[in-house]
């Protein structure tokens, strides 16, 4: 795997810390336990919605990751869209590679634009 941001993704999934699927989540975010809350770029209208309304009551972070649940469900090894992170240092991590990621595909937009 060449990709950083799947590669911290299942680490921090082997390690324990990274929670799969809408329910798992919901819990964790209601215990306080999860410290960032990702969603796949091409998460359902509906399940992100019912996720706002949980994540509406909770200081928690959320992050919609630049990768869609096909990709991170590769990495993964599991059909997810919705996941949390429960560790302060994966979770700084994964945002900060989320935004590289951002970032070098708007280079490459920009870079294909014709004349």
């Amino acid at each position: 795997m060449n990709d950083k941001l799947l590669g911290i993704l299942g680490l921090s999934r082997r390690a324990g810390r990274l929670i799969l699927g809408f329910d798992m989540v919901c819990e964790r975010i209601k215990s306080g336990e999860a410290k960032l809350v990702i969603t796949a770029s091409d998460t359902s209208k509906n399940t992100y919605k019912a996720l706002m309304r949980v994540l509406d009551e909770s200081p928690c972070e959320h992050m919609v990751l630049c990768r869609g649940k096909e990709e991170i469900s590769a990495a993964l090894g599991r059909l997810t869209s919705v996941m949390c992170v429960t560790d302060e240092g994966f979770a700084r991590k994964i945002k900060e590679l989320n935004l590289q990621s951002a970032d070098d595909s708007s280079k490459k937009t920009e870079g294909n634009g014709s004349i």
